[in-house]
């Protein structure tokens, strides 16, 4: 909460839900000062609080405020812990409504610390202090005042500890085990996010709810992991020494982007318009081969390795800022996860697959371009790697490249039912065939140049060792779609270019039965077409940590609303989905909330096991719906969204 203001005139109204009223913003540097009133003998907060200030800087959370400027300047992803000053009760145990600023005064005054404009100095307040109308009205706030002849933002922060755990706390196990540090950590972003944005009152607050940037999102704090102690955390950040990370569980900021939205974190490439590229499926990487950039050695256990994408022999161009790639595991023996990011880019808490029992296993994804166009990969134990390339992603004004237009999921293909053109009968191994997808009653029209697909192979009991699907009309290439060489029903995702007269071909090397699913399809620019933005890969669910039982049955998901940072533009996310059952799982389904469930799946996992896909789910108002056949637990990361 913040000091109540007089609203002033709008002399921007930016169309994101909150509005700037002509007042200056703090560009930065921002230098945070932190008096610590009262008693703090042996309190693990004041390493708890610093650390967080020093994770703060150049983060992707502080970056939200970066969306923020002035008519001078945008405020700079930068915050440092510039000065501390304990303050032993100068004004008593009772502060009222006058102690805050009194102890600041002294305190610049008596030069404890310097009297900075682009200061922020937060007063943080023992447990056993009382002031004003804390634990009633507000935890914190932040203000101005004119001292020592200089524009001084300032705040309040109390520790709620002992007078108000409930009130200003939003769980009793804290990540750091210390109710009161934890629960200020909370407000100290809160107050911090709304000083840089409105210092003196008059920059950027909306008119409606009067509120700042903290107060459009107090208390929500998205999709969350569980701290090792079993507490709610939502990011994790480095400490003073550079070695260690500490959790937090902080609230989310107001973004100033795509029509407003609470986020955890803003990344600036995520503004950028792309369109898709199709390109022949191409054989980029396979660790199985002789040493060399894009062959051998396997990757081990533990270690990122990065490959640059347009220096393969798959023809990308450096300009590509995304990629669709098809990854291949042949595990040494167990493989808990793998994950492909951005290269250059810190790991993110997210995975691509899965392969606990160590069998080969394929899944799509679509992954941003990083550093020289470099593509990032850890595993956690060893592992050969297979990746093929279908197509990437370039910026819309791009002549030629190709706009997404979702589709209601619908099933194109189905080979176990009557003999028909895209019907029975059953693949033969060996053997290629084409299907006419445009001969589908899925509505996609003749200027699909590339569809959004979804493989699911029912094999035989003796397995299937590849599924490879392609342009028809172009040679077979060497690349494989998907594995299922324990004769489980297996899906993976795939954008398959068009070929002659927009059909696919596939072939199996074993005999198998095909399904085939499509969500949408990409070509030339026009009405409806979206384009894809990319975001930092994000957990928007991991039903494991809420402490429910695994589910069956349908549940709808409120991804817009989970601190990834997709905004209420969205019209179709990239997301990947992975199921951990407690037995056997006939398959999920995901679809548009709000619209009958479609007869498609998403994925199987009949055996059981671990089980991971890509999925690009339509959307209508920021949610999605899930169903299961049986009880299981669900993990959804994010990659990037569709948006007109």
């Amino acid at each position: 909460a913040s000091q109540q203001r007089s609203l002033q005139p709008e002399s921007v109204n930016t169309g994101n839900g909150i509005e700037y009223h002509g007042g200056p913003v703090m560009a930065g540097p921002h230098n945070v000062y932190f008096i610590w009133y009262g008693n703090w003998s042996g309190d693990t907060a004041t390493t708890i609080l610093p650390d967080l200030i020093f994770g703060l800087n150049n983060s992707n959370y502080f970056n939200t405020n970066t969306t923020y400027g002035d008519n001078s300047n945008d405020i700079a992803n930068s915050i440092t812990l510039a000065g501390q000053f304990f303050d032993n009760y100068s004004q008593g145990a009772s502060l009222g409504t006058t102690g805050v600023k009194a102890s600041l005064t002294a305190a610049l005054n008596a030069n404890s610390l310097p009297a900075d404009p682009n200061g922020i100095y937060l007063v943080l307040t023992s447990p056993d202090v009382t002031e004003g109308s804390f634990c009633t009205q507000y935890c914190g706030y932040h203000t101005r005042a004119t001292i020592k002849s200089t524009d001084i933002k300032f705040g309040f922060i109390g520790n709620p500890a002992t007078q108000c755990p409930s009130g200003c706390s939003a769980q009793s196990t804290t990540p750091n085990g210390n109710l009161g540090a934890d629960a200020m950590a909370n407000v100290i972003a809160h107050e911090i996010n709304e000083t840089v944005t409105d210092p003196d009152l008059n920059a950027w607050f909306h008119n409606n709810l009067g509120g700042e940037v903290g107060d459009l999102c107090n208390f929500k704090f998205g999709n969350f992991f569980l701290a090792p102690n079993g507490a709610a955390a939502n990011i994790n950040l480095p400490t003073t020494n550079n070695v260690t990370t500490r959790n937090f569980l902080i609230q989310e900021n107001w973004v100033n982007d795509s029509g407003g939205f609470c986020g955890m974190g803003f990344n600036p490439a995520s503004r950028a318009s792309l369109n898709f590229v199709p390109v022949p499926p191409c054989r980029m990487v396979d660790t199985r081969n002789p040493v060399s950039a894009f062959g051998g050695p396997s990757l081990i256990g533990g270690v990122v390795r990065g490959f640059t994408v347009p220096a393969s022999n798959c023809n990308i161009p450096f300009q590509a800022q995304a990629y669709s790639i098809n990854a291949t595991v042949v595990p040494k023996g167990p493989l808990g996860f793998l994950t492909m990011f951005s290269g250059g880019q810190p790991l993110p808490l997210v995975s691509t697959l899965n392969s606990t029992d160590g069998r080969v296993k394929a899944a799509a994804a679509i992954v941003p371009a990083g550093v020289l166009g470099g593509l990032a990969v850890f595993a956690s134990n060893n592992t050969d790697l297979i990746l093929d390339i279908n197509g990437y992603f370039v910026p819309s004004t791009t002549p030629s490249s190709l706009a997404f237009f979702p589709l209601t999921p619908c099933r194109l293909v189905d080979t176990r039912g009557p003999t028909g053109a895209l019907g029975g009968p059953s693949l033969v191994a060996g053997t290629a065939r084409s299907l006419p997808i445009l001969s589908s009653t899925c509505n996609v029209p003749a200027t699909a140049q590339a569809y959004s697909l979804n493989f699911t192979s029912v094999p035989r009991p003796s397995g299937l060792g590849f599924l490879t699907t392609w342009p028809t009309g172009t040679t077979q290439p060497v690349v494989s779609t998907l594995n299922a060489p324990t004769g489980v029903v297996t899906a993976n995702a795939a954008i398959v270019p068009a070929g002659t007269g927009g059909a696919i071909s596939v072939f199996a090397s074993n005999d198998s039965d095909l399904v085939i699913d499509i969500n949408g399809y990409f070509a030339p620019p026009a009405a409806g077409g979206l384009s894809f933005h990319s975001l930092t890969p994000c957990r928007v669910l991991d039903s494991r940590v809420l402490g429910i039982p695994p589910q069956s049955g349908q549940a709808d998901i409120p991804v817009g609303d989970q601190g990834c940072s997709a905004p209420p533009v969205s019209q179709a996310y990239v997301l990947n989905a992975t199921v951990i059952p407690a037995g056997g799982l006939g398959f999920l389904t995901l679809w548009p909330q709000g619209l009958t469930q479609p007869l498609v799946s998403t994925l199987n996992a009949g055996d059981g096991a671990i089980t991971s896909n890509l999925a690009i789910v339509p959307t209508n108002n920021a949610q999605i719906s899930a169903f299961g056949s049986n009880p299981t637990h669900l993990v959804l990361d994010i990659s990037g969204y569709f948006a007109p």
